[in-house]
């Protein structure tokens, strides 16, 4: 009986999932670092807010039953859009600045993704 109710536990996971991931399938499966190299490079673009909250429900729905997801790549996608989304739609900065945001928005997303503070990016921690 707990088997039978996990596995309809999947399958509405996996129906809710694919509501999530129908908005804009290529921008939102796998790792999401082609995704924002494209976007670095011009040849790609998407709405920064939709595919963050897409991409942080969508992982934590996954994680939650069991399922396997690597941590780096969504992190690196979801640090890139509040970047890409802050230089667009808060800051409304020059082309060069939206690049500059999104560069950091992908390190903040790298930094995360490995527990890796600011006192270890500052180079500080050997004051400590």
């Amino acid at each position: 009986s707990y088997v039978f109710a996990y596995a309809l536990f999947l399958v509405a996971i996996s129906w809710l999932l694919s509501k999530i991931l129908k908005y804009d399938l290529t921008n939102l499966v796998g790792s999401g670092v082609p995704q924002v190299e494209a976007i670095s490079l011009g040849q790609n673009s998407y709405a920064p807010w939709q595919i963050l909250w897409r991409k942080f429900v969508g992982g934590l729905l996954a994680i939650c039953p069991g399922l396997f997801l690597g941590r780096e790549g969504p992190c690196i996608q979801m640090g890139a859009c509040v970047g890409q989304g802050l230089a667009n739609d808060v800051f409304k900065t020059s082309k060069k600045d939206q690049q500059t945001l999104l560069l950091a928005g992908v390190a903040a997303g790298l930094a995360a993704a490995f527990s890796w503070g600011i006192i270890h990016g500052r180079g500080d921690h050997n004051d400590f």
